[in-house]
This record gives C-alpha cells, sequence and structure tokens, in this order.
C-alpha cells in the first residue's frame, strides 16, 4: 500500500505495463524463442537511462557487458533462426508444463527463501522469471482466442492462468527488488525469463532451431554470451555500488553497507 503512494514507483509501473504490451504485440506476430531472448536488452537499456535518470556510474565493464549482449544475442537471432512450430499444443502439454513450473517455483521458494538477502533476491528474482516465461508462452494462444472475440478468450482457461503467472511474477519481482540487491534480482529475472521462454517455445510450440548444426551450435553460444554479459553488468553495479561506501564508514558503524 505505501507503494502504490510512490510517484516514481508508479511511473515505473507504468512503463512496465507499457513493455507488457509492446511484448503482446510482438507474441502476437513472431515466435517465442526469438522474442523472449530479447528481453535480455533490458540491462542494456537500463545503462543509459541509470546514468541520465539516477546519475548510476557506468563503467568499462558495463561497456563490454552490453556490448557481450548485443553481439551475443545478433549471433543468436541471425543463425539460430527459428522456424516451424505449433500455435496450439495440447491441454495435457500445458498442464504438465504448467505443473512442473509451478513444482520447481514452489521447491524454490521453500528451500532457497532463507539465508542472506542476496540468496532471497535470487530466489525470488528466478522465480518470478519463471513466472514471467509462462505467461509470455500463454499470450500468443490469448490473443488469438481475443482475435475472435472477448467471450472466447474468455471461456478459455489460458487467459486465468495468464493473468495468474504475470501477476504472481510481477509481485515476486517486487519482493526480490526489495531485499536493495539488485545485481542478484536483475541477473536471475534477465537469464530465467528467457530460458524458460525458449524450452517452452522449443518443447511446447515445436520450433526449432535452423540447421546445419553448427548454426545450431553458434546461437547457442551466442544465446549464452547475452546471459552472461546481463550477469556481467548486474555483478559490476553491485560492486560499483559497493565501493561508494567508504570502508571506514562501514568498519566504525555509521554507514550500513548497501
Amino acid at each position: 500500500m505505501r507503494l502504490v503512494g510512490q510517484t516514481w514507483w508508479l511511473l515505473g509501473t507504468l512503463a512496465l505495463l507499457v513493455g507488457y504490451a509492446f511484448q503482446a504485440g510482438a507474441l502476437d506476430r513472431g515466435r517465442l524463442s526469438v522474442i523472449q531472448p530479447l528481453l535480455v536488452t533490458t540491462v542494456v537499456f537500463a545503462l543509459p537511462l541509470g546514468y541520465f535518470l539516477t546519475k548510476q556510474l557506468v563503467g568499462r565493464r558495463e561497456v563490454i557487458g552490453a556490448v557481450v549482449i548485443l553481439i551475443g544475442l545478433a549471433l543468436f537471432i541471425y543463425y539460430g533462426d527459428p522456424a516451424g512450430g505449433t500455435e496450439s499444443p495440447s491441454n495435457r502439454q500445458w498442464a504438465m508444463t504448467i505443473i512442473l513450473l509451478t513444482v520447481i517455483s514452489v521447491l524454490l521458494i521453500v528451500v532457497g527463501s532463507g539465508g542472506s538477502l542476496s540468496k532471497k533476491a535470487a530466489v525470488y528474482g528466478t522465480v518470478a522469471g519463471i513466472m514471467f516465461g509462462l505467461s509470455a508462452a500463454l499470450t500468443a494462444p490469448t490473443l488469438d482466442f481475443l482475435h475472435e472475440s472477448v467471450g472466447t478468450m474468455l471461456s478459455h482457461w489460458e487467459c486465468y492462468v495468464l493473468a495468474i503467472a504475470g501477476v504472481g511474477g510481477f509481485v515476486l519481482q517486487q519482493v526480490s527488488l526489495g531485499t536493495g540487491r539488485l545485481a542478484p534480482s536483475v541477473a536471475t529475472v534477465s537469464v530465467a525469463n528467457p530460458i524458460v521462454g525458449i524450452l517452452i517455445g522449443i518443447l511446447l510450440f515445436d520450433e526449432r532451431l535452423s540447421r546445419p548444426a553448427w548454426h545450431v551450435v553458434v546461437a547457442v553460444v551466442g544465446l549464452s554470451l547475452a546471459l552472461v554479459g546481463a550477469v556481467v553488468i548486474s555483478l559490476a553495479h553491485e560492486v560499483a555500488k559497493g565501493d561508494d561506501v567508504p570502508s571506514a564508514d562501514i568498519a566504525d558503524g555509521s554507514v550500513a553497507p548497501a
């Protein structure tokens, strides 16, 4: 309730909702295994925005990480070129996928939510990324029903699970960010979301990377580079934030570590 009174949080949430709308438009026209990896560029766009809006430090590691992300994504899109696919996985396939992701999420929260704030941020960030990946996968069939009519959409279960996963992911992401440990929070969401999206795209929607085999290898290497770049940027932010606090102040207890 306190967050609702925070202007900057409301503006950030509004921007997030606009981003979801554009993502939905992309998923309505493109393939899940192409669109979800592009969300890793979130951390790239955050660099200039953070610099100009909140005076965050952008150092050499952040710049290198951003370049690695862009190169990795370019390799994945060009050489992977996912093709094929089906628009209607069976309800049985959906049920197995949803149950599996739910069990994994619950286990992560139960087993890993204790301990340090960084661990809590990473656990909740990972589960939020899983929920976002699931909601993205459900967006395409939901929009297909919406194209027919609102009544048709509301008569299918996909829209309701999409809403639950989307809202759940949003809340869990806020819990993760609320720890103050931005590095593990941003990194885990940025990695878990595209991985879940790609796996669902390949296993449920039958999207396939292009052949020959070496194209697949280059695409996987490119995606791995992009994910590593996201982690590098996030960790660099955490180190820089910690460096802003003089060690003497931490030692005498006058300033608490971030």
